[in-house]
């Protein structure tokens, strides 16, 4: 008996989305037409050695997305700024928002708000972490911080003692 191999139809996927390429479509475009991810595209591009797409973006782009404080809202921001002219996937936008500027982390964690001395102030005092976050609500009722980031600033200042930032000033009255 003689097994007959099923073509899995991968190759000629592969083609489309070369002609694809070749005919000036984008890598999502050709993603949501193949039903391939937009990695993978890349991937089989990069392979046949297909020159990838300018992938700087432009200032208007960057300028669509800069005021969003969301990764959704940068999404939005962008579809609504760009129109039929948007070219970047979610994930795209996401990433270039959580990436950079002003007031970005440049590690990418998202918006970076930098803690004022009267901030660090607030919870030198406490014992805990349950009493720093209770002092700091206390003096900064309306703050965005999380508990999370509350605790952290606490840590770093057991760790760095009496070298800890605003110490300093509080000591001296100034906050």
């Amino acid at each position: 008996m003689t097994s007959i191999l099923l073509p899995t139809g991968w190759g000629e996927v592969k083609t489309a989305m070369i002609a694809d390429a070749a005919a000036g479509f984008t890598p999502a475009q050709i993603a949501k037409r193949s039903g391939w991810g937009v990695r993978t595209v890349f991937s089989v591009l990069r392979a046949a050695g297909v020159e990838q797409p300018n992938t700087t973006w432009s200032d208007a782009e960057k300028a669509a997305i800069r005021p969003a404080t969301s990764k959704r809202e940068a999404i939005a921001l962008y579809r609504a700024a760009m129109g039929p002219e948007a070219r970047r996937t979610d994930m795209a936008i996401r990433s270039r928002w959580m990436r950079g500027g002003p007031g970005r982390d440049p590690t990418g964690r998202g918006r970076v708000t930098p803690w004022s001395d009267a901030e660090k102030a607030a919870i030198r005092p406490a014992t805990s972490k349950e009493e720093a976050i209770t002092l700091y609500r206390a003096r900064f009722p309306d703050s965005n911080r999380t508990p999370s980031a509350i605790r952290k600033m606490y840590n770093k200042a057991r760790r760095d003692g009496s070298a800890f930032h605003g110490l300093a000033k509080v000591q001296e009255g100034l906050v």
